[in-house]
C-alpha cells in the first residue's frame, strides 16, 4: 500500500481518525482534515496546475 501523501504540505504523516461513524483522514504536519473523497479531489487539483 502507497503512502498517502498531504496534498496540501507533502507530508506523508497521515492518519485515518473517526467522529462516531464519520472517518476522515487527519494530517500531522500541517494538522488539517480531510475526508478521503477531498484528498482525491485536492490531488487531482494540484495535477491539473502542475500539468498547464
Amino acid at each position: 500500500m502507497e503512502k498517502k501523501k498531504c496534498p496540501i504540505c507533502e507530508s506523508d504523516k497521515i492518519r485515518n481518525s473517526r467522529v462516531g461513524d464519520f472517518w476522515y483522514l487527519k494530517c500531522w504536519g500541517c494538522k488539517r482534515m480531510f475526508t478521503k473523497n477531498l484528498l482525491f479531489e485536492l490531488k487531482e487539483l494540484k495535477e491539473a496546475k502542475n500539468g498547464r
